[in-house]
């Protein structure tokens, strides 16, 4: 009986780490299913940064975050250097929760503030619109605003997020 129950918790964690493991990874949405998908409306201000509509980019990057997700954050200053080194692509970096002081720490170290970002924090209702329920996850939109891809997981930071930026399409 001991060894039946050990087993049981062997076979338990075992299910975790296997099931944590593979949702957790990064990958690319079958942009077949998601042909219908528009660039939002904006409707919250930006708490840091401006939108800057009549500027053109080549790229349009929709990254939906939050400030309880440890991946989430850990991620943020690759992205930063990403958004830092990719003049061409505008990034909203859209928070799902308000965690203002998360938020103000963040932005605060984000030195110099580059021209192509801006934080909205607490959009859950946009996120929930464009089917968002993992985080961190982003959409990529041509120049044109027309949508390109979607990105999941818990290392979008990478070199998949930069290859989808200097996609021509």
């Amino acid at each position: 009986m001991k060894y039946a129950i050990l087993l049981f918790f062997l076979l338990f964690f075992v299910g975790i780490i296997v099931f944590e493991r593979n949702h957790s990874l990064q990958y690319m949405v079958d942009n077949s299913k998601f042909k219908t998908i528009e660039f939002p409306k904006l409707e919250k201000l930006p708490l840091a940064g401006q939108c800057l509509e009549n500027k053109i980019f080549k790229k349009h990057v929709i990254y939906f975050w939050a400030t309880w997700c440890p991946t989430c954050t850990a991620d943020m200053p690759k992205l930063i250097e990403i958004i830092k080194n990719n003049s061409q692509a505008f990034f909203y970096l859209i928070s799902v929760d308000s965690d203002m002081i998360l938020l103000n720490k963040l932005i605060s170290q984000i030195k110099p503030f580059p021209e192509n970002l801006c934080f909205i924090e607490g959009d859950q209702g946009l996120a929930s619109s464009m089917s968002t329920y993992r985080f961190p996850e982003s959409y990529i939109f041509n120049e044109h605003k027309k949508y390109e891809q979607k990105l999941i997981g818990s290392s979008i930071v990478s070199d998949k997020m930069i290859q989808a930026l200097l996609k021509r399409k």
